[in-house]
Formats: structure tokens, C-alpha cells, sequence
């Protein structure tokens, strides 16, 4: 990535990402409580941290740290973990910048934003894989968590994250006789490209709808091979200009995205100026995507 930035000549800098998502089980590793929990254990993994920025001196400016789903008894050991790193960071002119969850209490924003060059606040998820069906942000739910944060988290050190993907909610429909399940349950929730929303969208002939109350776009489908029901919530450029125009409104003027890769590409043409009279406008212009489709077609001979 750094030779690849490099040859195109931007002015960018790359920051390592550490986290605790585990790829072989597809979820977070709630275990890497029990090393914060440790106060020897916590030493050890920060001397690793600063063994790699001493390996790499000048190469990296700093680290964003993200730690998700630890248990709650891990919550103090987290808490120091971060002291502590940030204190042999700075020490050396590196940065700490820590991600945080929409929900985080407001005494946990304090200590880490106290502890940290920024927090990069994950303003998505409002309905995410683990949960029923609904908007990924809401316009009104975005804002509100901004409103609260700004209350104890200094501005200039709020780095608002803004997402850009979706989810496919697969549910079953309930026969009406069988009392046992009247409701419909949630069977299945897959990650979603803005793309592959689009293009599932079309496949289904679904009506593609923007809901005023949420300001985040849906629809549904019926899969009538396996009597399954899909409902879709995703984000796109237009909801992202909504959010950042509300964002820019209170003040803040940092964001990152989630994720790089799944985006509506049309996004970019208005990132640095969405308060700008021409950036709705600007999304009109969607270009080509790096995903690849792949169909079948059948060939009959007579």
C-alpha cells in the first residue's frame, strides 16, 4: 500500500490498524480480554507494539487501535491498555487513535479521548448483523450520537466514521397455521457492497426505496425457490452526503469511511466539499467499480 501511494505521488499517510477480529471464525475475539486483563500481559503486547515503530522508525506516524466486543470484565484492563500505550507512544512522537462504538458510555469517551490523539467514532450499525432488520444509520440517530458525544469528547478530536455498505436480511415466512412461530425469524444477515445492493436490487426487480423517515434506502424481495423473505437497508452517496452536510453543521470537519472497497464511487466526487451547492448534483456520476459479475448462460443446441 505504502509503495503503491508512493508511486502515485499523494501525500498519504498509512497507519497500521490493529484489532481483534478473527478471520477464521469471522467474528470478534472476545479472548484478548484476558491478556488486557493482565497487567503483565497488557506490558508485554505494548512493548510489541513499540518494537514494530521502532523496527519501522519513520515509516508509520501512529496506530489505530480498534477492540470490540470485550466482555465487561475486561473494560478496565482495556482502559488502561490505552494509558499506557498512549504514554510510550507520545513519548516517541507517535499517534494514538482509538475507535469507538455509536454506543460507547460517556465516562468510557472521557478516559480514552483523554488517552488519545482522536477517537473515530463508528457513527453506523444502528442494525447490523446480529440484529433484526432496520437502517444501518438513520439520519436522526446519526446526529443524535454526534449531539452526545460532542458534550465530552473535545470536536477536534471526533473523527466521524460514516459507512457505506449494506446488509441482506434473510427471513423465513411463517406458515399461518403453525402457531408455534407466528413472527418471522432472522435465518441468515450477509454483508453487502453498495454494488452488490444495487445489482440484487435489479436481479429481483425490487423496488429500490429511499425511507423519509430513516433517510437510508431499502427494499424486498421474495426468494420464491426457498420460501424465504430478503429485506435490504444500505448506505449509499446520498446518505453519506446527508450525514456529512449534518456533521459539517456542527462543526465537525474530520471523517473516515466504512469500508473502503464496498463504497458507492460517486461518494468521492464530493468528500471534500459536501457542503458544496453542485454535490448533489456531482452523484450523478457513478463510475465503474472494481467488482466483477460473473453469470452463467445456458447454450441449447438443436
Amino acid at each position: 500500500m505504502k509503495n503503491v501511494i508512493q508511486a502515485a505521488r499523494e501525500d498519504t499517510e498509512v497507519i497500521p490498524h490493529l484489532n481483534n477480529y478473527s478471520p477464521r471464525n469471522q467474528s470478534w475475539d472476545a479472548d484478548v480480554g484476558d491478556v488486557l486483563k493482565d497487567e503483565g500481559k497488557r506490558a508485554a503486547l505494548r512493548n510489541q507494539i513499540m518494537r514494530f515503530f521502532a523496527a519501522y522508525s519513520g515509516y508509520y506516524p501512529g496506530l489505530s487501535l480498534d477492540i470490540e466486543s470485550l466482555n465487561d470484565d475486561a473494560l478496565p484492563g482495556y482502559l488502561s491498555f490505552i494509558q499506557e500505550l498512549y504514554a510510550a507512544m507520545h513519548a516517541r512522537n507517535l499517534h494514538l487513535y482509538v475507535n469507538v462504538a455509536a454506543s460507547t458510555p460517556d465516562s468510557e469517551l472521557k478516559t480514552i479521548a483523554a488517552n488519545s490523539d482522536g477517537i473515530v467514532l463508528m457513527n453506523y450499525d444502528e442494525h447490523e448483523a446480529n440484529s433484526d432488520p432496520g437502517p444501518v444509520a438513520s439520519q436522526n440517530w446519526f446526529v443524535g450520537n454526534l449531539q452526545r458525544v460532542l458534550k465530552v469528547v473535545p470536536k477536534d478530536k471526533i473523527i466521524c466514521a460514516v459507512g457505506n455498505y449494506g446488509y441482506d436480511w434473510t427471513l423465513s415466512i411463517p406458515d399461518p397455521k403453525d402457531r408455534r412461530h407466528p413472527k418471522p425469524q432472522v435465518l441468515d444477515t450477509e454483508d453487502l457492497s453498495v454494488s452488490d445492493a444495487w445489482q440484487r436490487a435489479s436481479d429481483a426487480d425490487a423496488d429500490l426505496d429511499l425511507n423519509y423517515d430513516t433517510l437510508n434506502p431499502h427494499y424486498e424481495y421474495i426468494d420464491e425457490d426457498n420460501n424465504q423473505r430478503h429485506v435490504v437497508w444500505f448506505l449509499d452517496g446520498v446518505s453519506l452526503l446527508d450525514e456529512m452536510r449534518a456533521a459539517r453543521a456542527l462543526g465537525l470537519q474530520t471523517f473516515a469511511l466504512w469500508r473502503l472497497g464496498e463504497e458507492d464511487s460517486s461518494l468521492w466526487s464530493i468528500w471534500d466539499k459536501p457542503t458544496s451547492p453542485d454535490s448533489l448534483q456531482a452523484l450523478g456520476s457513478v463510475q465503474p467499480g472494481h467488482d466483477v459479475d460473473t453469470r452463467a448462460k445456458a447454450i441449447f443446441c438443436a
